[in-house]
């Protein structure tokens, strides 16, 4: 039996907004801005405010960030 790439679950679809999100945060903001073409999900997600405050607090402090995963 063979898959049809159409016929397989989209990402977006089988996982959570906010686990989506969390991974897009990990990635270099260079490379996360040429994600925005990829879905409209990916899109909605980098251009929202609370994405876009999460890039400046890791921009500015890094040590934030760092704080908030070990505590």
């Amino acid at each position: 039996m063979s898959i049809i790439a159409n016929e397989s679950p989209r990402l977006t679809n089988v996982l959570p907004y906010e686990l989506v999100e969390s991974i897009l945060k990990l990635i270099p903001f260079p490379q996360v801005c040429k994600l925005r073409s990829v879905s409209k999900v990916f899109d909605a997600i980098v251009s929202s405010e609370s994405f876009a405050l999460s890039i400046l607090v890791r921009i500015i402090d890094p040590e934030i960030v760092s704080e908030n995963k070990s505590g």
